[in-house]
């Protein structure tokens, strides 16, 4: 789940509110809503440069998550990006629940 999205300024947290994050092995990803809609997309690591890439359609809220992010920190349960553009000022916190 997000448990924080920053756009500089701006909490939009709320924007991922109920959505779950399914990130696969395969590089699939998955979010679901609390209707049970589902939108899929793909992640891919760049370990050279330490930066997730996300591609996700579906919604305007998921579309800002098609970036690259930068790894900031993580943890068994908690993974800190920041979009790898600093003009954007953007971040984005994953919680795994």
């Amino acid at each position: 789940m997000v448990s924080l999205y920053m756009e500089g300024n701006k909490d939009e947290t709320s924007d991922f509110n109920g959505y779950i994050f399914d990130f696969n092995k395969d590089g699939t990803l998955v979010a679901t809503q609390p209707s049970g809609a589902v939108s899929l997309g793909s992640w891919s690591y760049d370990k050279d440069a330490n930066k997730y890439r996300y591609s996700i359609a579906g919604t305007d809220k998921l579309e800002k998550l098609n970036d690259s992010w930068i790894i900031i920190s993580t943890s068994k349960t908690l993974i800190q990006l920041q979009d790898d553009n600093p003009t954007k000022n953007e971040v984005i916190n994953f919680r795994k629940r």
